[in-house]
């Protein structure tokens, strides 16, 4: 807030103040490359019963997310860096609407004049089922294979490696699961922190 305050930038509840210098200078680099930018929002709601988190998905606990993606074609988008800063921030303003939209309704479009898009749930593929059975057994089997062998094989060194391995893989999950959860997250934007 005290950075955008200080460079009469808009000032936004839910993003931060996007850094343009990188984004203008890539432009002409990403026009010749690339046929379009996506711009992609996601948001969970306050008050779902099931916290957003990573050890609730790993137990199987099902959470909702509402995710807006928008097509924007480079021919869309400025390539003068004065322009193209300014592009930049109004989308941001837009997408600071639109969160401010879901937190408050539960959609995005209805606090905000912005085109409305009508939601649609995805139904379940099997195809995703058939496709996570697969890599499970070409990657797990084959680990858990090695695995079992250092652990029966009789030597103290391999146990120990084996041992040590697993004592790691616990930790990192441990770590990554703790990195998930909300009250660890930032607290740009809470009421709290607000001037």
């Amino acid at each position: 807030m005290k950075f955008a305050k200080e460079r009469g930038l808009p000032l936004l509840k839910h993003h931060l103040v996007p850094r343009t210098r990188g984004f203008t200078s890539s432009i002409p680099h990403l026009k010749e490359k690339m046929g379009a930018i996506y711009d992609v929002q996601l948001a969970f709601k306050k008050d779902d019963k099931i916290e957003p988190s990573m050890s609730n998905l790993l137990i199987g606990k099902g959470v909702t997310a509402h995710l807006y993606i928008r097509r924007i074609p480079m021919d869309g988008v400025p390539t003068d860096e004065q322009e193209a800063n300014q592009w930049l921030h109004e989308l941001y303003q837009r997408k600071d609407q639109m969160q401010d939209s879901f937190y408050n309704t539960g959609d995005f479009f209805k606090e905000n004049d912005l085109d409305r898009v009508e939601p649609f749930l995805l139904p379940r593929r099997k195809a995703s089922l058939i496709n996570w059975c697969v890599w499970f057994v070409v990657t797990l089997v084959p680990m858990s294979y090695w695995l079992a062998c250092l652990l029966t094989s009789g030597s103290t060194v391999k146990f120990s490696i084996g041992a040590a391995i697993i004592a790691s893989f616990f930790f990192l999950l441990y770590k990554i699961v703790g990195m998930t959860k909300i009250s660890k997250a930032s607290s740009y934007g809470s009421d709290a922190k607000r001037d």
